[in-house]
């Protein structure tokens, strides 16, 4: 079990202001919730992550605040996102207020997402009603920050809305399985 500090840290990777490192999971089980403001596993408030792998093991990442499950921190961290290699395992991934389960914190980029055959991911519902699942976190209308590519071998749940930017088209690359009563909204383009 990994718990961030009770503000601005990340339950796995940087604290306020500090972009993580990179986040290797090779087994086991791992609880990471962030504190107000960051991601479960990934940055802390004002953070990007680094590249997070995923290969095996039981993974559950949450934000309390307005991070995202996995991914960024919220508030407009500086650099680039680390992408999000989900290579196996069984995941769930809870993204804090306004933040994505995987993928942007509030009013933050979205890393790239590859959820690979053999893993089992859950994007389940946020704080609130506009926590969005996987892809962009919300920021003011027009002006969200997604990925702009998804690729889907693997089994994605999607129990919550998925909201994917208005500004940046995310192609979805589908050859595994997405399921459950969310949707998909925003600029996206499906391919199977």
């Amino acid at each position: 079990i990994a718990k961030g500090s009770p503000n601005l840290g990340a339950g796995v990777g940087s604290g306020d202001g500090v972009n993580s490192g990179d986040v290797i999971v090779n087994g086991g089980e791992l609880d990471a919730t962030g504190g107000s403001g960051a991601a479960g596993i990934g940055g802390g408030e004002y953070g990007m992550n680094g590249t997070v792998t995923i290969n095996s093991g039981t993974v559950t990442a949450t934000s309390t605040g307005s991070g995202a499950g996995i991914g960024t921190g919220g508030f407009l961290g500086s650099g680039t996102p680390g992408d999000v290699h989900l290579n196996g395992g069984t995941v769930t991934a809870t993204g804090g207020d306004a933040a994505a389960a995987i993928g942007g914190g509030k009013f933050d980029a979205a890393p790239n997402l590859t959820v690979a055959d053999g893993a089992d991911v859950t994007v389940a519902n946020g704080g609130d009603s506009s926590a969005f699942g996987v892809g962009g976190s919300f920021s003011d209308p027009g002006n969200t920050y997604g990925p702009t590519q998804i690729d889907i071998a693997g089994t994605v749940h999607l129990d919550h809305a998925a909201f994917l930017s208005d500004n940046t088209t995310t192609t979805i690359e589908l050859t595994g399985v997405l399921d459950g009563t969310g949707s998909l909204t925003g600029s996206t383009q499906v391919v199977n």
